[in-house]
């Protein structure tokens, strides 16, 4: 990875050398030589590592390249935490169109790797209201009910309040 570092700047720096050298020069013949040299200093030095490159094949290890990234965990918890208040807004909209409104709802959730685990969902009843429909039914088992098949059949630990 060093080696390839080096092959980039030297050329970077051939190249910026070159095109300072070249608007210092009034336009002579000097000039023109001048650019030829630059020029093909800058076909050698492209040039020189590439036989020791098809040779041996490039020598990239790739678990430095992956080790040099760092993940911003401020990020993370924040896409994570979006994922929450999406999965909240999507539950209070799923009991509104059961006839169930005033709902608020919290889920509590750890990170495993990439996966959301809800460890709990808490729903405070306490403002909520139930259409003409809705009335005669268990609202908890009901609302435990809906809430597993929101998530696809997962048992979490619901907490209701109010």
């Amino acid at each position: 990875m060093k080696f390839l570092t080096a092959w980039i700047m030297s050329i970077l720096g051939i190249v910026i050398l070159g095109t300072v050298v070249d608007l210092l020069l009034h336009k002579s013949r000097v000039k023109n030589i001048i650019r030829s040299v630059f020029a093909t200093v800058s076909i050698l030095i492209i040039v020189t590592p590439l036989p020791s490159l098809i040779s041996n094949g490039p020598n990239i290890d790739w678990n430095d390249i992956i080790n040099e990234f760092e993940y911003d965990d401020n990020f993370l918890d924040y896409i994570d935490n979006e994922k929450i208040s999406i999965m909240e807004k999507a539950l209070i909209a799923a009991f509104e169109s059961e006839g169930i409104k005033g709902l608020k709802i919290e889920i509590t959730a750890d990170t495993e790797g990439n996966d959301l685990i809800i460890k709990r969902i808490t729903i405070d009843l306490s403002n909520s209201v139930m259409n003409g429909d809705s009335v005669n039914i268990n609202k908890y088992e009901f609302i435990k009910e809906k809430v597993k098949k929101f998530l696809n059949g997962q048992e979490v630990e619901i907490v209701f309040n109010g």
